[in-house]
């Protein structure tokens, strides 16, 4: 017999003291302790890094037509019919077919299978994805020759907008919004993680997810205003609320400092931005990144694996 107290104007069974910390014994019935521990179990297993897996089929010549959304399903999501903590996003834009899609560690296969279930060979596929146990993005391309070589995946800016809560006499005037707009350029590498609660339905939104402070740019131009935005030491500057990283007039990347030696930084990249060489080339456009650059990013991929 389990032993009962008043509780109030109620009462309850005693329950036994919770066997994971953090984990509440929900009830003492036998009906409840399947469920009991089938909560624990999830509690106890270790989760998989996630992939935030961007897709962009571009079609060869001037074939551009949008992939069927269905067979796109049908190739990626697998058995578990699911993406793996990252909202499923399928458009077409640019003559091109995007997906955005959640891999459990990395892409694996995903490409290729992609590619082979679309059969006519007449496509290319350019693979952008982060790890949420890794800083940057890293981009290949698969095609009917097979995947080309990796690299880290490298994002333009061509402005940078700061919102200071004590603006500096040279700092240019703010816009109607409050930013002081610099008008330098270059390019990042960047982290864009799009991880979303698992249990969460597949929706057709893109969450901005948190990622990895922006780094190496050029040329010297913005290199100076960056490093005259650095925080010093640990402590933010407390003059500056928000610094934007636009492309095109859009946000594509975002630090909010606050008094407390407290960051956050958001990462809002995409293919408008995509400033790698091979993908720029199979868009009709001129490499914007020097060669020594690209390289450094290949050697970057090459030590991270």
């Amino acid at each position: 017999m389990v032993p009962r107290r008043k509780v109030g104007h109620r009462e309850r069974a005693e329950r036994p003291l919770n066997p994971v910390p953090g984990v509440l014994c929900l009830a003492t019935h036998v009906e409840s302790q399947a469920l009991l521990a089938r909560l624990l179990k999830e509690y106890t297993e270790v989760m998989a890094n996630v992939a935030t897996v961007f897709l962009r089929i571009v079609s060869a010549g001037e074939r551009a037509v949008a992939v069927s959304h269905a067979a796109i399903v049908r190739a990626l999501l697998g058995e578990d019919d699911s993406s793996y903590c990252v909202p499923l996003v399928i458009g077409f834009r640019d003559r091109c077919t995007d997906v955005q899609i959640g891999r459990r560690w990395s892409p694996g296969e995903l490409a290729e299978d992609l590619l082979a279930a679309l059969g006519d060979g007449d496509h290319r596929i350019f693979v952008r994805w982060h790890s949420s146990g890794g800083d940057f993005d890293e981009i290949y391309e698969v095609d009917g020759t097979g995947r080309q070589a990796p690299r880290g995946c490298r994002y333009a800016f061509d402005e940078i907008a700061v919102r200071y809560r004590v603006k500096p006499e040279a700092a240019p005037p703010p816009d109607e919004l409050g930013f002081s707009v610099y008008p330098v350029s270059g390019t990042y590498l960047g982290g864009n993680n799009r991880f979303a609660d698992s249990s969460a339905p597949l929706t057709l939104t893109t969450p901005a997810g948190t990622s990895s402070p922006a780094a190496q740019f050029e040329p010297a131009s913005a290199a100076r205003l960056i490093a005259s935005l650095a925080s010093e030491g640990m402590e933010p500057q407390p003059t500056i609320h928000t610094i934007e990283w636009r492309h095109q007039r859009r946000a594509v990347r975002i630090e909010r400092r606050f008094q407390r030696s407290r960051t956050s930084q958001w990462g809002l990249d995409d293919w408008d931005n995509c400033a790698d060489g091979a993908y720029l080339l199979s868009r009709g456009r001129a490499p914007v990144v020097p060669n020594e650059v690209a390289a450094l990013d290949r050697e970057f991929v090459a030590e991270d694996g």
